[in-house]
Order: structure tokens, then C-alpha cells, then sequence
């Protein structure tokens, strides 16, 4: 991909690391650790993003919702292979994390709120400020 990155094409790793992290997978997936190979079209199925960890080569297979995969070959056919969806835990442990990485325990003394992730199909919410504004500030959420 010669073109720059854009903030979408990462989404599926950070939508990954929060998933990790609510299911207390103590091996953080940390996005400057890992470089985007690829992303393969399955139509009518959803894409899949291929991530390398830096350090230990180890893939991860995400689709946009961050959904965990694991890719079968097969030798006949008219593809290389398939996907299948797998738990971010045995994803994570397929992408050599627990090697490369010290794993983290820690016990939040309040729930780590999820937030949210803009929807970056959508443009965003534009709201003008008060009709006596003088500066012409606008919100934009």
C-alpha cells in the first residue's frame, strides 16, 4: 500500500485490542507494534485486514468489527483458502504475543467504559453555535 495510511484501515486492530481488553486477555495489542499487510476481499462476506507484529512476524486476521480469524489453505479449489472466525484470545496467541510480550494484570476499581467508535461511513454531526455568536464556533461530534 504506497498511499498514506488512513485512520479506517486501523480501526479493525484497535476494535481487536478492545476486545482483548474486555475479555481480560492480559497480552495488550498495542497499534504501534504492528504494521498492515493487506487486505483481502471476500464479497460477499466482509474483508478481512491482514496486521504483522513488528517483533515476532506472528499475524493477525480481522475483519472491520474486529472479529478474530484463522486462515485454512486448501490445495483444491478456486481459492488459497478460507477464513474462520477464532477468539481473540486464541488469535492473539497465534500472533506470538505471549512471546514477544510481558503480560499485564491489573484489576480496574471501576469498569473500563467501551466506548464507541465513530462510524467513519458517516460525516459528522455539524451543530452551529448560538445566533448571537460573534466567532462562528460550530461543534462537531
Amino acid at each position: 500500500m504506497d498511499e498514506p495510511h488512513r485512520l479506517e484501515w486501523w480501526l479493525p486492530l484497535v476494535r481487536a485490542a478492545r476486545r482483548a481488553l474486555a475479555d481480560e486477555v492480559p497480552w495488550l495489542i498495542l497499534v504501534d507494534e504492528w504494521q498492515l499487510r493487506w487486505r483481502v476481499g471476500r464479497r460477499p462476506r466482509p474483508d478481512v485486514w491482514v496486521y504483522a507484529h513488528h517483533e515476532t512476524r506472528g499475524e493477525l486476521f480481522l475483519d472491520a468489527t474486529g472479529q478474530p480469524y484463522r486462515f485454512f489453505p486448501v490445495r483444491t479449489g478456486r481459492s488459497l483458502g478460507q477464513f474462520r472466525p477464532i477468539d481473540i484470545r486464541a488469535a492473539i496467541w497465534r500472533a506470538g504475543l505471549p512471546h514477544a510480550c510481558p503480560p499485564v494484570f491489573f484489576e480496574p476499581q471501576h469498569p473500563l467504559p467501551l466506548y464507541e467508535l465513530p462510524d467513519f461511513d458517516e460525516p459528522p454531526e455539524v451543530h452551529e453555535g448560538p445566533a448571537g455568536s460573534r466567532r462562528g464556533l460550530r461543534l462537531v461530534r
